[in-house]
């Protein structure tokens, strides 16, 4: 998809089309060559991710995701999934090629991907062949072979982003809030938890508040809840969307989880300090 000047890339990111080469004006600066022609990484075999393999039913927020913004902990998240390029950073350190994952480390980079997860393109002024869209420069594992360049590296059979290995969660669709009332100690918690996280992820959230969640019964409006589904699937809905419409505050009404607990002696079997 060409974009006429004037108008945003075909990424929506900055970098306006020229009509007459269809190629954004940033791309073409320089020669070919001098843009491919960057340090070489570090060839290290050793280095690759481990594969998480809960990463797929791990849901994190955007406000999580954003303080992973150093060379030495780079997250970025892309079509709803983030993805910790650390490793790949490390492999890619000195080259110009990590330079545009580094300016976005912590941030979306859904705009340099069309609707397939592949990269955007354009067409090139000098050979006239398709090429990928790189306004920011360009990035590991790119296939250059229809661009003129000296200096190449070996295509990549599965390129970063697409490599599940550096998954670590799902990008959460919705943020809500929901408020968590310890119904012994009188005390209450708001909690920002994400839309497709189950109850007892909640409550591993709630564990930096309370180390004994595990011990206490979890209840709304007197109903005991399915730990294994979302608050949706336990009929505690997002009423945010109808108060906006309305003209009411978001924060109009917020749930209210409520957490009653149980007497399993479990300090004291732990202790080992009981009779029989």
């Amino acid at each position: 998809m060409n974009t006429l000047e004037g108008e945003e890339g075909p990424t929506g990111c900055q970098g306006p089309i020229n009509e007459d080469t269809k190629i954004p004006p940033d791309y073409i600066k320089g020669n070919a060559d001098e843009c491919i022609r960057a340090t070489l990484p570090l060839k290290r075999d050793d280095i690759r991710p481990m594969v998480n393999p809960k990463w797929s039913t791990t849901y994190i927020k955007p406000s999580e995701v954003v303080v992973h913004n150093k060379p030495w902990d780079c997250w970025v998240s892309m079509m709803g999934i983030v993805k910790d390029l650390t490793l790949l950073v490390e492999q890619y350190m000195g080259s110009l090629l990590i330079k545009p994952i580094l300016a976005h480390a912590g941030k979306d980079i859904s705009c340099w991907f069309d609707s397939q997860g592949e990269l955007q393109t354009c067409i090139h002024p000098v050979t006239g062949v398709r090429v990928p869209y790189l306004p920011f420069g360009f990035v590991p594992h790119v296939n250059t072979d229809n661009m003129p360049h000296v200096n190449w590296e070996v295509p990549v059979t599965t390129p970063w982003w697409k490599d599940d290995t550096y998954n670590v969660a799902r990008l959460t669709a919705n943020v809500r809030p929901v408020r968590i009332m310890n119904v012994s100690t009188r005390s209450e918690i708001l909690l920002h938890v994400c839309e497709e996280e189950t109850i007892k992820q909640i409550q591993e959230r709630y564990m930096v508040y309370n180390s004994n969640a595990e011990s206490y019964t979890w209840k709304f409006q007197g109903v005991k809840l399915d730990m294994n589904k979302t608050l949706t699937e336990n009929n505690i809905f997002d009423f945010r969307e109808r108060y906006r419409f309305v003209g009411l505050p978001d924060d109009t009404y917020v749930p209210s989880l409520m957490l009653y607990y149980n007497d399993d002696f479990k300090f004291i079997l732990q202790s080992g300090n009981y009779y029989l």
